[in-house]
């Protein structure tokens, strides 16, 4: 027997209904948060911010709106020309946006330092280089100065929530911001450069035995290296990138002699990757962030090393029952 869900509004009226309820949410989703960015619960909503001119950024805010008791999470908006504060309905957006807004905000107020970077970026050249096949070199620049931004001001648990949190925030990024900027450009130098040898090669004579091999090769390169990769990356796995491009280079070395194998392998693979590819695809659609999903989708990059270059070691144990697992922890 299946449950037939009832949406009613505040006064009681049938505004949805149906058998699937995770449906029926996001079908109704667009239209309650229009309604809830309506609501006029709370004064501290602000546009056109440029610069810090707020005592504090609450956690949150709680509010009745005909009769009932509801909450809301502030949070600084990026409208990239400025800066709004809106409430969204969970912790989880309101922390996702107001990092991207105050990212915005830290841009404002260094705008010497971001001009000295944007021309100065070391090694710049030949990145752009090795990236032109995925991008433009502007792109890249760009995100390699919002990254330096988030790790020298923003890589704290806990971003600023107040005038003197900013300041003190703004003053300690300042400092190292040239140094973050050194490493960054580094790492991301060289994961650039491996991935342009790994793509010349796999460009070379290639046995039809191992086809099935090189397309799911070529398939983990586009995943790591792609217009985007920068911001879409954390650093604690961008650092993991070196490790990666070889385990690549031992699987290729081994394919002569262990072809099925490797197939048996990507099998293994496939459906657990693209169990992520529909939960990320969902998450978009819902306007959802959930870190767990991000920690899975890391997690099948351990389980290729741990496949198809046991020797190198992983990050964090790791098996496909793990990953099963992972994702049960995914909204």
């Amino acid at each position: 027997m299946l449950m037939n869900f009832k949406i009613v509004d505040e006064r009681n009226k049938v505004v949805a209904m149906g058998h699937d309820l995770l449906q029926l949410q996001k079908n109704l989703k667009d239209k309650a948060q229009k309604s809830f960015s309506a609501v006029p619960a709370w004064d501290g909503e602000r546009e056109n911010i440029r610069q810090w001119n707020i005592s504090e950024l609450p956690k949150q805010v709680d509010f009745k709106r005909n009769g009932v008791q509801m909450r809301g999470y502030p949070a600084m908006i990026d409208g990239k020309k400025s800066v709004a504060i809106k409430l969204c309905d969970t912790p989880e957006q309101a922390e996702y946006e107001t990092r991207l807004a105050q990212r915005r905000l830290i841009i404002f107020s260094v705008p010497e330092k971001i001009k000295y970077l944007r021309k100065n970026m070391p090694g710049i050249e030949q990145m752009c280089l090795y990236y032109a096949p995925t991008g433009k070199c502007e792109q890249l620049t760009s995100e390699l100065i919002d990254a330096v931004i988030d790790q020298a001001f923003l890589n704290e648990t806990d971003f600023p929530r107040t005038q003197s949190q900013f300041e003190m925030c703004l003053e300690k990024g300042k400092k190292i911001m040239l140094d973050v900027a050194n490493e960054l450009s580094g790492m991301v130098g060289k994961a650039l450069a491996e991935h342009h040898q790994l793509n010349k090669k796999l460009k070379g004579n290639i046995s039809t035995a191992w086809l099935h091999a090189v397309a799911d090769i070529k398939f983990q390169l586009s995943t790591l290296i792609y217009p985007g990769f920068i911001k879409q990356t954390p650093l604690e796995w961008l650092r993991e990138y070196p490790r990666y491009f070889k385990a690549i280079n031992l699987r290729l070395e081994r394919l002569s002699g262990g072809i099925d194998r490797d197939r048996a392998a990507v099998l293994e693979i496939k459906p657990l990757w693209q169990a992520y590819v529909d939960r990320l695809e969902k998450h978009q659609q819902q306007g959802a962030v959930d870190p767990e999903l991000g920690r899975y989708r890391w997690m099948i990059e351990e389980l290729r090393v741990s496949l198809f270059a046991q020797t190198l070691g992983t990050k964090i144990p790791v098996s496909a029952k793990r990953l099963r697992q992972q994702l049960q922890r995914v909204r």
